[in-house]
């Protein structure tokens, strides 16, 4: 495992002569040194690559000091020593050779995760460590490494966290969240580097009532202010956002009612759909979903939404973008973008007889809410697969709006007393894939 490691990390010669193609590989000198110096580091201790997060390689590489040359880090658990982990840093020294220039240990079952930012006072970055202490508890530490001396600038427990410039610094600041699943409460704590220090300069709470934190991201209000979107469990059966930025170097939670002691406007018990940057303009829009009235209706699964998407801006206010129906259909992962015009005038169905040959099919009808009048198709959307899916794209009036590997996605306007709006190369223009948009740091 580590030999892949190294041959994946260390640079190699990418053009090569015939009879060097054919060769059998050799390893290079840097990779020769690199292992060797990595093997008496470690003795009779384990390979403890962090077991979470973006960095879960057994040995990675860092420009940490920003010279224009990487530093080898790996990691070890020596259950002979009184601080079993161990985080080893090497550097290249005057004669090419990697040796340890700093190491850092640690407490705890593992480390759960590693990452590498700058958290300001230096052009370096610093390295951030989460300890797992624990099944339920673990240690965020901060250290700086300077000419093989290491700093810890900070220690504290947590639920959660980000790195993330929000005060427009150019270096990174910490939020850490803190959860208390039983009281259902949490709150947001900001730390800024200060005095050689990370320090606490303020807190947020969330939400009132969550019963743990979902989902988090880093992203952008509609004014381009830095901000923190926390997403979490509110009750049995909804969620809850809670979006903060920074004001003054105090952290806001801007959602928040006061009154209420929580975040009411982005509350929602549609559940499936998450924030994202639906329009792809560099801020975070946040999901309104709404129901669908549908012609006789039987149970609430029968129900279709669509979403209202909307951006916030530093004073806590909603501006819509656009409205989308999601099909979030584990078979089909795509949704539309809706003309302002058809809000009120239309309901969905599906028609699923097909889907043994390959055809599953999502129903547009023009109705406007009378349980007298059956809706009126005017628009169906299909997912094909199978070996005959390039012919049945081809049925009647179908034409292509969007080709995968293993599937089309097909439409066909129906004949109808309503005029949609809409245009085959419009349609085309407004149906997209769902990709997963939201993500974490820790």
């Amino acid at each position: 495992m580590l030999m892949t490691a190294l041959i994946l990390l260390l640079p190699g010669c990418l053009f090569k002569s015939t009879d060097e193609l054919y060769a059998v590989p050799q390893a290079s000198e840097e990779y020769v040194n690199l292992r060797a110096a990595i093997d008496a580091a470690k003795g009779a201790a384990d390979f403890a690559a962090p077991t979470s997060g973006r960095n879960t390689q057994t040995v990675q590489l860092m420009d940490l000091d920003e010279d224009g040359v990487q530093e080898a880090i790996t990691f070890f658990r020596d259950t002979a020593s009184d601080k079993p982990l161990k985080i080893y840093i090497f550097r290249l020294n005057g004669k090419d050779e990697y040796v340890v220039d700093a190491v850092i240990e640690g407490d705890g079952t593992s480390i759960e995760s590693i990452s590498y930012r700058n958290l300001g006072g230096a052009p370096s970055k610093e390295i951030i460590v989460s300890w797992r202490m624990s099944t339920s508890v673990r240690t965020l530490v901060a250290y700086r490494v300077d000419q093989g001396t290491v700093t810890e600038l900070m220690r504290t427990g947590y639920s959660y966290y980000v790195a993330a410039d929000m005060d427009g610094s150019g270096t990174q600041e910490l939020l850490l969240l803190q959860v208390d699943t039983a009281e259902h409460q949490g709150v947001v704590e900001y730390y800024q580097y200060q005095d050689g220090a990370m320090a606490l300069r303020s807190s947020a709470p969330l939400s009132n009532g969550i019963f743990d934190v979902r989902a988090y991201r880093a992203g952008k209000l509609k004014d381009d202010v830095p901000a923190l979107f926390v997403t979490s469990q509110y009750g049995d059966s909804a969620v809850i956002t809670d979006v903060f930025c920074v004001e003054d170097q105090q952290l806001v939670n801007v959602t928040l009612d006061e009154t209420t002691g929580r975040s009411g406007e982005t509350l929602r018990f549609y559940t499936s759909v998450e924030p994202a940057d639906i329009n792809r303009d560099g801020r975070l829009e946040l999901p309104q979903p709404q129901v669908i009235r549908s012609y006789n209706k039987s149970t609430a699964a029968d129900d279709f939404w669509v979403i209202k998407w909307r951006q916030f801006d530093r004073e806590g206010e909603a501006w819509p973008v656009f409205t989308t129906y999601h099909n979030y259909n584990s078979l089909d992962r795509w949704y539309l973008v809706l003309p302002d015009e058809w809000e009120g005038k239309f309901t969905l169905s599906r028609r699923d007889a097909n889907t043994a040959a390959g055809e599953r099919a999502m129903v547009f009808s023009y109705w406007t809410g009378d349980e007298k009048t059956e809706p009126e198709p005017f628009l169906i959307i299909y997912k094909l697969t199978g070996t005959n899916r390039v012919s049945r794209s081809k049925l009647g009036n179908r034409f292509i709006l969007l080709t995968e590997s293993d599937a089309i996605y097909a439409a066909e306007f129906q004949e109808s007393v309503w005029d949609c709006g809409l245009d085959a190369e419009q349609l085309q223009k407004r149906f997209k894939l769902i990709q997963t948009d939201w993500s974490t740091e820790s």
